[in-house]
């Protein structure tokens, strides 16, 4: 069986926008500030995958994030931004595999879990801040149900 998380993965603009929306989420936050601090924050993140990226955030994105306009949305940001809240349980089909693939593997963590190693392997691939926002969330989650 392959490794669940490769060699050769990295982090994607999905990875930074849901772990931006769980900051939110857990500190009670103001959606539009957060989101618009993790897109400062990575912008000029370079991702590792460059026959498909071109760069960090889809163009759409950066012109809401720079501009004082409303964003324009085809729903692919949404799909991957509800993964951390949990409770919706609809998957609409189609979309980016990568977008999907946050959705089902959020839903399938908080339903099976995780084997230690798999967590090892994700820490090393994504910055600090992210695996602080995650443990937040991992211990308001034990609280809560234990």
């Amino acid at each position: 069986m392959n490794k669940i998380i490769e060699d050769k993965s990295f982090y994607s603009d999905n990875t930074i926008l849901t772990i931006a929306i769980l900051d939110v989420i857990l500190n009670n936050g103001n959606y539009e500030k957060c989101l618009k601090k993790y897109i400062q924050k990575y912008e000029n993140y370079k991702l590792e995958w460059t026959p498909y990226f071109k760069s960090s955030f889809s163009p759409n994105l950066i012109k809401w994030y720079k501009g004082p306009n409303e964003g324009k949305s085809k729903g692919n940001g949404a799909m991957m931004c509800i993964s951390p809240i949990g409770y919706l349980k609809v998957i609409f089909l189609g979309g980016d595999t990568n977008t999907n693939a946050c959705i089902v593997g959020s839903m399938a963590e908080s339903l099976y879990g995780i084997d230690k190693n798999s967590i090892l392997s994700a820490k090393e691939k994504i910055p600090t801040e992210f695996i602080n926002t995650l443990e937040k969330d991992y211990s308001k989650i034990k609280k809560a149900h234990y």
